[in-house]
């Protein structure tokens, strides 16, 4: 079998591609694919040469972890997900990073009533992007602001003609919203406040002044109560 060319060539996937996935995932994947097409070469996913792909190999890994989880495949899925966490890490992609955590957030905390461990492993992905909340805030301002600076003699500046100055608004963070939700189930209100004044002091969007003040009317009454 001749190694696959496309994304999974360029990116050095084709090992994995070949050995860890089966044939049956391998087909639902390039039948499905949804989403791996490049915007600037939409060739297939193994096939044709890509030379300036407009994503990473982070986001190609965790749009196959979605694929595979979506078409039943979950323990693949899982380790798909490990090995974008893993490539973000080295590569220090901490924009990548944060979705490949709100991915395993989403698609296992739906299924937390019908897949055994689901449940865990939507709170630990839910920890672990609250751990880089941070680094990833820094990052995707770092990305908005470098949309908006031109550098034309090896100096950055500040082109308002054709950069002029937008708005920075961080993008939603469901390790913060999700976690919360589970302490708030559990009773544990004064936890999910201090997660939800966490996320509204790191600038994450979300209604977090009403969550927490609909918080901490629950915790008052659970105090009358304990009184």
């Amino acid at each position: 079998m001749s190694p696959p060319g496309g994304l999974i060539g360029y990116f050095n996937l084709s090992d994995w591609w070949l050995t860890t996935l089966s044939q049956e995932q391998r087909d639902w994947i390039e039948r499905t694919q949804y989403g791996l097409g490049d915007q600037n070469d939409p060739r297939l996913l193994t096939s044709g040469k890509v030379e300036h792909p407009s994503l990473t190999a982070t986001n190609l890994l965790t749009k196959i972890a979605i694929i595979l989880h979506e078409g039943g495949f979950r323990q693949q899925s899982v380790a798909t997900f490990a090995l974008a966490e893993a490539e973000a890490i080295r590569q220090r992609n901490f924009t990548g990073l944060h979705f490949v955590y709100h991915n395993l957030v989403e698609l296992n905390y739906r299924e937390r009533d019908k897949a055994p461990g689901s449940l865990a492993i939507a709170i630990e992905a839910c920890l672990k992007q609250i751990a880089i909340a941070p680094r990833a805030a820094e990052a995707f301002l770092a990305e908005h602001l470098a949309e908006q600076l031109k550098s034309d003699t090896g100096t950055i500046k500040w082109d308002r003609t054709k950069y002029p100055a937008r708005p920075f608004y961080l993008p939603f963070a469901v390790g913060y919203y999700q976690l919360a939700i589970i302490r708030e189930k559990e009773g544990n209100f004064s936890e999910a406040i201090r997660l939800s004044k966490q996320a509204l002091e790191q600038g994450w969007v979300g209604h977090w002044e009403s969550r927490i003040a609909r918080l901490e009317k629950k915790l008052q009454k659970q105090g009358k109560k304990k009184g």
